[in-house]
């Protein structure tokens, strides 16, 4: 697209404040983007006064799934933030970037900004064909510092096939980021993907990012066809509901190199599965994590303890269902 960027991921990378500004400022960038979750936006709000200290010209923009489900509100918290954005913002963002006039930035997609003391929130329009979006540049970090805890080899990248969800769970922020239809890359886009990661950076191990990853299961058949008619040992892992795997689909997965799925199990109660609309059933955990084992897949379980109604047996039965079922 023409744009120069430098990417720094700090929890990697290291350094102090101080650094990391120094690090930023000294390449006089146009705009500053941060990605950020709510855990983040403190250290995001903190580096983005700092820079501006430094530089006030340069262009502050904060996105990620924080903006995706608290919108403007950030904006009563700070002066030192130009813009927000929500949803996905690959074709938003360089819009945005050469946007000249007021009538351009009302055009951009999930873009919010300030006119006055007005703030504007424009929709978001989600991108209808995935595979027109470019591959990641893993040329912009430094694959040999990422690890994870249960990769079979490095370097390791990550890979997301898939964007939004139909289902309608009240913890999770999936769908005010990526809407709730659910779209797809070609199974030929996403392979390609693969080759390309392992032909330039060696990448033989990869984490599909995907939160339900199963949801197509013809389309899960396709990409593991893809990947057997071409040839390629690989390793691969991904995450998905336990009412969304079968033994015959694990099999074909298991074939086509995957090693490993994370399952959002959850809660150990079905009263509290009820209330946060999961439109699971816990004995589904036992029977998938057993679907898994029988077919040499191994299994990682997400479990949250404290959900609004959430009572201490109902913690303790989640407690004893992680323990239980064979992860």
């Amino acid at each position: 697209m023409g744009l120069s960027v430098k990417f720094i991921d700090s929890l990697i990378n290291g350094g102090s404040v101080e650094e990391i500004v120094k690090s930023i400022t000294s390449e006089n960038p146009k705009v500053v983007c941060f990605s950020v979750m709510s855990c983040q936006v403190i250290n995001a709000l903190e580096l983005a006064s700092r820079i501006k200290e430094q530089n006030k010209d340069i262009k502050i923009v904060i996105g990620g799934s924080h903006i995706a489900s608290t919108k403007d509100e950030l904006f009563k918290y700070t002066k030192d933030v130009d813009y927000l954005m929500y949803g996905e913002a690959e074709k938003a963002f360089f819009e945005l970037y050469n946007a000249k006039t007021e009538e351009d930035l009302s055009k951009v997609s999930g873009l919010i900004y300030k006119l006055g003391d007005t703030v504007k929130t424009n929709p978001n329009i989600p991108i209808e064909n995935l595979d027109e979006l470019p591959f990641p540049d893993l040329s912009l970090v430094n694959l040999s510092k990422y690890n994870s805890y249960y990769v079979k080899s490095l370097p390791v990248s990550t890979i997301m096939g898939t964007r939004g969800c139909v289902f309608r769970c009240t913890f999770c922020d999936q769908f005010a980021t990526m809407g709730r239809k659910f779209r797809h890359r070609s199974p030929k886009n996403v392979v390609d993907e693969m080759v390309h990661n392992l032909k330039n950076f060696g990448t033989r191990d990869f984490i599909f990012k995907d939160s339900t990853f199963t949801n197509n299961k013809p389309w899960v058949y396709a990409i593991c066809k893809e990947i057997k008619d071409r040839g390629l040992k690989i390793n691969w892992s991904c995450n998905t509901r336990v009412s969304m795997v079968d033994e015959d689909l694990l099999k074909t997965m298991k074939d086509a190199g995957c090693y490993m799925i994370a399952f959002g199990i959850e809660a150990g109660s079905q009263h509290v599965l009820n209330m946060m609309k999961k439109g699971t059933r816990v004995e589904q955990a036992y029977e998938a994590t057993k679907l898994c084992k029988k077919r040499g897949i191994e299994t990682t379980g997400y479990f949250m303890i404290g959900n609004p109604g959430e009572k201490e047996e109902d913690a303790l039965k989640t407690i004893s269902l992680s323990k239980e079922i064979d992860l």
